[in-house]
């Protein structure tokens, strides 16, 4: 039996002090990271992919809202849900690869805070993030033509309600995509992981 060395790898860029077990298992190595090594990190891969997942995603909700209030209501929940899982998922299987498909700012930041994911991809990320879903708005507002103030929170919603509804909201996913993508729960299917993720 190997006899096991531990050894503390210091995580410059995550600012934290990692203890690993090194036996020759790869999975240990791997332990507390939110970031398969077999990522493609190349930084234009990566704004890119991220880039495109977002605008799919937003434009698919956002053009699904609109359509709820363009055919006065009729659009219910179920194909509400239907159309933000599925393309959650078609955008997992078709960039996770290349950048993991975060698609959400909160996600990037939270890997890059507790799962040892490289502060230096952070500021591409979000960038990427950000401009997918602005272009993802002005396509919805061309495409559907409906009133960019559709989507306030007022008078429907204080903005009180509406800080602490997304703060929930947001909580949830950076939990369910924690479990998911850190630690132990790494080496469940990764069919599973997309399939769950639609939940989100």
């Amino acid at each position: 039996m190997n006899v096991e060395v531990r050894s503390r790898v210091f995580d410059q860029e995550a600012g934290s002090t990692l203890s690993s077990l090194r036996d020759g298992d790869p999975s240990t190595q791997r332990l507390f990271r939110c970031i398969p090594y077999e990522l493609d990190l190349n930084p234009l891969r990566i704004v890119i992919a991220e880039l495109v997942g977002t605008f799919i995603l937003m434009f698919s909700v956002c053009g699904v809202i609109s359509s709820t209030q363009l055919s006065g209501g009729h659009v219910g929940l179920l194909e509400y849900a239907a159309t933000a899982g599925l393309s959650v998922v078609v955008v997992v299987y078709s960039i996770g690869h290349i950048s993991g498909a975060h698609l959400n700012p909160s996600i990037t930041i939270a890997f890059a805070l507790f799962g040892g994911f490289p502060w230096s991809q952070v500021p591409f990320y979000i960038m990427a993030q950000t401009l997918g879903a602005t272009a993802a708005t002005l396509a919805g507002v061309s495409v559907y033509g409906v009133n960019p103030d559709l989507m306030i929170t007022k008078p429907a919603l204080s903005c009180v309600s509406a800080f602490f509804v997304e703060l929930v909201a947001t909580s949830i996913v950076v939990f369910l995509a924690s479990a998911l993508h850190c630690g132990p729960h790494q080496n469940v299917s990764d069919q599973i992981k997309r399939l769950m993720s639609s939940v989100k």
